[in-house]
């Protein structure tokens, strides 16, 4: 098993990317992933593929990455590659560019077809370039590819985002003692992330978490009762959930707010109940 103690480049790494059909985890789906792997000095392995999706990709998300629904027609499904994927990642420091976005995708499909989450230890290139690379003008991956001049491939595919990461990370490791080890290194990025912090399977073990995601994927309008906790009134708000995001730091909802049409964030910790139909009217 991986220690934090151990030195950075005495384990395997594995850079991994995700492409995908929106923003949101259950409202899209991942439709390509990519990952390399890193030891002992160079390149040892890639695993790839596109993921067939059970709906349209939406216009505006192809205009992104170029992925279309014709690209997909015989692409593997997820249940057919989660497991040689979890089995690439397994045993591997697993990084990538705001990796959160991923995870929160994969933990899902990971619970639904593997029975379990990956026990990765887990490093944010995004994060880390923020603490060292400051005089960056800003730490997305493309802004950071042409700063560092590293070497440019088709930004927003899979395979190519997977390769810039893992060549941004070992220009951070370059501004950090040659010894540094993983929990210096998750010090320096100043989060803990781990794959239970994406559980999908213990947010449901919650009543509101329950309702929630069956109320997502349904995309079905429902009233929130959103309040703080040392708050005793009610709150209920109609809205249009989009999504769940779980996260390290606050997991929320995305959803429209019914009230004043606008696209806003729901915070899980606020939501004390759901109900289908207006409790002011009953």
């Amino acid at each position: 098993m991986l220690s934090l103690n151990s030195q950075v480049l005495d384990q395997p790494i594995v850079a991994i990317d995700t492409e995908t059909s929106g923003a949101y985890p259950l409202n899209a789906e991942i439709c390509e992933v990519a990952a390399v792997k890193y030891y002992k000095g160079k390149e040892i392995d890639r695993y790839q593929s596109l993921v067939r999706i059970g709906h349209a990709m939406p216009k505006e998300i192809e205009d992104i990455h170029g992925i279309s629904d014709a690209m997909l027609k015989d692409a593997p499904a997820m249940s057919e590659i989660a497991q040689p994927l979890f089995a690439f990642i397994q045993d591997a420091v697993l990084i990538g560019h705001h990796i959160q976005f991923d995870m929160g995708f994969l933990a899902i499909e990971f619970e639904k077809y593997c029975k379990q989450l990956p026990e990765n230890i887990v490093l944010c290139t995004s994060l880390l370039s923020r603490a060292l690379f400051s005089e960056s003008p800003n730490h997305k991956l493309q802004t950071l590819v042409d700063f560092l001049r590293l070497d440019k491939g088709t930004a927003h595919r899979a395979m190519d985002d997977a390769i810039a990461c893992l060549q941004l990370f070992l220009r951070c490791l370059e501004r950090v003692p040659e010894d540094a080890t993983l929990k210096e290194l998750e010090e320096t990025q100043d989060l803990h992330i781990e794959w239970s912090q994406f559980s999908l399977n213990h947010f449901l073990d919650d009543r509101v978490g329950s309702d929630l995601v069956a109320l997502i994927r349904q995309q079905q309008t429902c009233f929130i009762n959103y309040k703080s906790p040392n708050n005793k009134k009610d709150n209920y708000r109609e809205i249009m959930p989009k999504g769940l995001v779980l996260n390290p730091q606050k997991g929320f909802v995305p959803a429209l707010c019914l009230k004043d049409m606008k696209d806003k964030r729901f915070y899980i910790e606020r939501i004390q109940e759901v109900k289908l139909t207006n409790p002011y009217e009953s």
